[in-house]
């Protein structure tokens, strides 16, 4: 899957106003998507990501396991709290990939010791 394909699939799944319930607690809201970035509402709180950044995780981890450790250890800046990212940006990610039926298990319990993962598949 290029780019360009990413961008068209989440944008036609991911739609303004989506309501999507966390893996943990609570819900997920799509604000807006300009084809750059998304914007979405988790709790009282806008988050914004870059596709570009989320296309550039599944290619990194294409046909392999990744967690929310793994992301938050390969680039902390955008999906780590603890490093000026956000950690909800992972399970973020997770979930549009599920909604684009790119994936369709999500394993784990988001606690210390079972992070929440996924099986990409080859993205090629």
């Amino acid at each position: 899957m290029n780019f360009e394909r990413f961008v068209h699939q989440l944008t036609a799944r991911l739609p303004d106003g989506l309501v999507m319930k966390n893996l943990g607690k609570g819900t997920s809201t799509i604000m807006w998507n300009d084809g750059d970035r998304v914007c979405y509402k988790r709790g009282g709180s806008r988050l914004y990501i870059h596709l570009r950044r989320l296309y550039d995780a599944c290619c990194h981890f294409s046909g392999r396991v990744v967690s929310t450790t793994d992301l938050k250890d390969w680039k902390p800046e955008v999906f780590d709290s603890t490093q000026n990212g956000h950690s909800c940006h992972c399970t973020f990610l997770f979930m549009a990939l599920r909604r684009m039926d790119v994936i369709h298990e999500i394993s784990g319990t988001g606690r210390s010791g079972a992070p929440f993962r996924v099986t990409l598949p080859s993205l090629n």
